[in-house]
């Protein structure tokens, strides 16, 4: 198939599998369960036309996290887990590694991201910590950053799910997925709500 073939494909199932899905309600800054979230961002990596040049053959997925606040840890290692059962196939055709990063106690991120190659970088809820440290980093490196937290990817990260009308609903901040070295077609722009500065620019 090719990548063009794939893409619709793929853009097809997102349709059904968001009109599928059950309601999703929350009080906390995650609006959507992680389980739901791993599913759309596995699909969505298939709508980066850079993909295979940025991450040169092995998809290197960092999960950082703040190993003192309990909805930081918990998102992060329900994360982990689904990307370890991972079928053989991997992440849109490619294999996966996982590295988890403490912010607490890590060494700093970008050397974090340095010594293990990282290529896509998740950011669950974090508290008192200014997240433009890290889109800083994601941009001069990059990285195409994920994150469950809608008021993220508002202001810098690349890709977040919300939850409209009690269903989900993937966020795309093109500002930032451009600054990160993405190329999402229009399928998946179609398919989402463009936020950020180039809320108006649909391609």
């Amino acid at each position: 198939m090719t990548g063009q073939v794939i893409r619709r494909s793929v853009g097809a199932l997102m349709l059904l599998f968001l009109a599928g899905l059950p309601p999703t309600f929350s009080a906390q800054e995650v609006r959507v369960p992680i389980e739901v979230q791993f599913e759309l961002f596995s699909k969505i990596l298939i709508f980066d036309r850079n993909l295979q040049s940025r991450v040169d053959g092995e998809i290197v997925f960092g999960i950082v996290y703040q190993s003192h606040y309990r909805p930081s840890v918990e998102a992060a290692e329900t994360l982990r887990d689904l990307l370890h059962r991972i079928p053989g196939e991997g992440l849109a055709g490619l294999p996966v590694r996982t590295v988890m990063i403490d912010l607490e106690k890590s060494i700093p991120l970008d050397q974090a991201i340095e010594i293990n190659g990282l290529n896509i970088l998740y950011v669950p809820p974090l508290r008192a910590f200014d997240v433009k440290t890290i889109s800083t980093i994601s941009r001069a490196r990059k990285i195409l950053t994920l994150t469950g937290v809608p008021a993220y990817s508002h202001s810098d990260l690349s890709v977040s799910v919300d939850s409209l009308g009690g269903r989900p609903q993937v966020l795309v901040n093109l500002t930032a997925a451009t600054a990160e070295g993405c190329d999402f077609s229009s399928k998946l722009l179609n398919l989402a709500t463009v936020v950020g500065s180039n809320d108006r620019e649909k391609r």
